[in-house]
């Protein structure tokens, strides 16, 4: 809703110049300067500054008042600098001059009507002018009002401080308050009274109201008519790493970010909306790996996940001029092809859109083995991990798995959990488990049958299978039918996975596979935390007592 900001006011009995101090704050303002000056030796106004802004004068304010020997003109601005600036008022001729500032929030600056006259007191007309004016006003918005008046007949601006008196709606009169607010659209009526023996001014601004506004922000001067301005973005992942694209036609350094030439970038319309709707974006490139910036096997790896992309304007060839940001986005979803890749961007809104809410279960409801939610002092997830070595991989029983050396945990200890790689080709990325079991593997019998994925020793060392059906081939002396692993492990970890990491792992990899919890409260029972009086994790379970094991509640909002 508009509302008033702050005013301010000050006089000159005669000067080429006026200035004061006037401090705006708030979103969407504007400032309105009002100028009242004697029209004493025909002197004009040649401009008000605000900050060494100019502003305009407002269309059809400007009015000369012959019988009172006054005139007066408005002049606004749009989205003034914030904070305290000085307003200047000019003239071209030594004038008695009164300037009054006011600032409002909530409208951006477009004027729906200006109203203006004069009525004047004297031996004439002894009880001196009245008036009154009426106009459509929409719900929000604001008139601004000034009635000056010179007490003794004569222009001399030490009476015309009295410039805001009142304003009224109907015939109900106000004089503490210049201001006033539509709340619905109605018939505003501006009255006046008159005192015998004194001419009055009387004018009035009316501004569109907030509740029209989509928002006014500052561009950097020269930025809008520059000739090397561009669109730009910049990638902030959530690892620390920065990227910048653009489509101007060279690269270019802002903020110590090096913005590349975006080959065959096609950024779609930005789709935004007020209120609650979430706005969106869709940005296509060609798809080329040897470029330093958004790579495939990056986006892949999901290291763009929870991506923030950040689109705003510069001018590539004097960056250090600034930028004007347009819009914030995350990163909803990645695709590509054979050439190109597409990233589909979502607003800020999108995060309030998600359903939030809880469900009641037994089972705890913790995102993550080891959360702040699930272990405040944050010890358990490291004492539950170990790191360990890939020795095998592939396709097992129409399941992706993956062995690993140097675990003694037994059976099921990592199923449910999680293994982040620290090194090979998904160093940094994680993968689900499903299944953890153990083998032992045996001496070499001549009289057995392997399959793919059987370890068996001989000669000294570890051998594994690579093809079903293996029987009667010595390992040492068949490497068709089996590999050699390194290590002589006594025991392998052979894990399945829930959710693969996104790129085959490879022999000799480093993972570190973290215990994987059912979120049972037995469970919870059994994991050790020095942190609890309990010495066991049971404090931090957040699952429900429910009378019925079968059922389910939820609360919060619906899906």
């Amino acid at each position: 809703m508009a509302s008033l900001d702050s005013s301010a006011a000050a006089e000159t009995s005669g000067g080429t110049s006026l200035s004061w101090n006037h401090t705006c704050s708030g979103t969407s303002r504007t400032l309105l300067v009002n100028v009242l000056y004697a029209d004493w030796h025909t002197g004009t106004i040649s401009g008000v500054t605000y900050g060494g802004v100019a502003l305009s004068a407002v269309p059809g304010s400007t009015n000369s008042f012959p019988y009172i020997n006054l005139e007066s003109i408005q002049y606004y601005l749009p989205n003034p600098p914030l904070g305290t600036h000085e307003v200047v008022v000019n003239a071209n001729y030594s004038v008695g001059i009164v300037g009054i500032s006011v600032s409002l929030n909530g409208t951006n600056g477009s004027i729906r009507s200006v109203l203006c006259d004069a009525e004047y007191g004297n031996s004439a007309n002894p009880s001196g002018g009245s008036g009154s004016y009426q106009f459509a006003a929409q719900a929000g918005d604001i008139l601004v009002t000034f009635l000056a008046y010179n007490g003794s007949g004569a222009p001399t601006p030490g009476s015309e401080q009295a410039l805001i008196t009142h304003d009224a709606i109907g015939t109900a009169y106000g004089a503490a308050s210049s201001y006033m607010v539509a709340g619905s659209a109605e018939e505003l009526v501006y009255s006046f009274t008159g005192i015998a023996g004194t001419g009055y001014v009387a004018t009035g601004v009316l501004f569109e109201g907030g509740v029209q506004l989509t928002g006014i922000r500052n561009c950097p001067p020269g930025l809008l008519t520059s000739p090397t301005r561009c669109s730009a973005v910049l990638i902030q992942r959530a690892d620390g790493l920065q990227f910048g694209m653009s489509d101007a036609t060279v690269p270019f350094v802002y903020g110590g970010v090096t913005y590349q030439v975006a080959q065959g970038a096609d950024a779609s319309n930005v789709h935004q909306e007020s209120g609650t709707p979430v706005g969106d974006m869709e940005v296509r490139t060609i798809l080329n790996d040897a470029l330093d910036y958004v790579t495939s096997t990056d986006v892949r790896g999901a290291r763009y996940s929870n991506s923030w992309w950040t689109l705003f304007l510069i001018d590539y060839l004097h960056p250090s001029n600034g930028i004007m940001i347009m819009a914030k986005y995350r990163l909803s979803k990645y695709s590509n092809t054979d050439s190109s890749q597409k990233f589909q961007l979502k607003g800020l809104l999108s995060i309030l859109s998600q359903a939030t809410g809880r469900t009641y279960s037994a089972n705890c409801d913790v995102m993550r083995f080891g959360d702040k939610r699930c272990d405040p002092g944050q010890t358990i997830r490291a004492a539950m991990s170990i790191s360990c070595t890939v020795l095998s991989c592939g396709v097992v029983d129409g399941l992706f798995t993956v062995d690993f050396s140097g675990s003694t945990k037994p059976a099921g200890y990592f199923s449910f959990g999680d293994a982040t790689f620290t090194s090979g080709a998904n160093d940094g990325l994680e993968a689900q488990i499903k299944e953890h079991s153990v083998l032992t593997p045996a001496a070499w019998s001549s009289a057995a049958t392997y399959e793919v994925g059987d370890y068996s020793t001989a000669g000294g060392s570890t051998w594994v299978s690579i093809q079903g059906g293996n029987d009667g081939n010595a390992p040492s002396i068949s490497p068709a039918w089996w590999r050699e692993v390194a290590g002589n492990p006594p025991s392998v970890a052979r894990i399945v996975w829930r959710t693969p990491a996104p790129f085959p792992a490879a022999v000799g990899d480093v993972a570190t596979l973290c215990f994987g919890c059912d979120r049972r409260m037995a469970t919870c029972q059994d994991v050790p935390n020095a942190s609890n009086p309990s010495s066991t994790n049971i404090e931090n379970f957040h699952g429900f007592y429910l009378p019925n094991p079968d059922q389910i509640l939820t609360v919060g909002r619906p899906m």
